[in-house]
């Protein structure tokens, strides 16, 4: 039986797998990049998938600092001939990586936190109403760079997103630029 779940997992850890056998950019104490990424989520009813913006700034050699606004829209939202729902996730995060050289490559943990706005929309017989509420959120997972070029370079994540009771999994693959 086909889970999306499984080909969720199985996809991110080639990635990751993949990123730490090409050859990367040293990260030096003062190196600044900014780049757009492209997520993707599920878990508590919810899958989702956007686009974001990350600028990041490595404090030291192995200590790298993002801040990340990201846009993700439901893609399982409800549609009948009577009802529609629809829903959107607006969120600004702060993370930190710590840069451990794999080889050729850099594997990082992460941790991060946030406030994400969720907005979600019911129109019914034609009349809209919606709700958006603010919530804290925090992020654990693992990402790993790999260099396209001198200038510029790709990251996949994992993450484990925490808000209140709740959580969900989400998938990022990033392309920056380092200035």
């Amino acid at each position: 039986m086909f889970s999306s779940k499984k080909v969720f997992k199985e996809v991110a850890v080639g990635i990751i797998a993949l990123s730490m056998c090409v050859v990367a950019n040293a990260q030096q104490k003062g190196d600044f990049s900014a780049g757009v990424n492209l997520l993707g989520g599920y878990g508590g009813n919810v899958t989702d998938f956007g686009p974001g913006v990350v600028l990041s700034y490595n404090i030291t050699d192995p200590i790298r600092v993002a801040g990340e606004f990201d846009f993700l829209w439901g893609i399982n939202d409800k549609s009948t001939s009577l009802v529609t729902l629809t829903s959107l996730w607006k969120e600004g995060s702060v993370y930190g990586h710590y840069l451990f050289p794999i080889g050729t490559g850099y594997l990082y943990p992460l941790v991060g936190a946030g406030i994400v706005e969720m907005t979600a929309k019911v129109k019914v017989l034609g009349i809209t109403e919606s709700a958006t509420l603010s919530k804290p959120v925090f992020s654990l997972g693992v990402g790993a760079t790999g260099v396209i070029n001198e200038k510029f370079n790709y990251s996949p994540e994992v993450r484990l997103k925490i808000v209140e009771d709740s959580f969900r999994y989400q998938f990022m693959i990033g392309i920056a630029y380092k200035f």
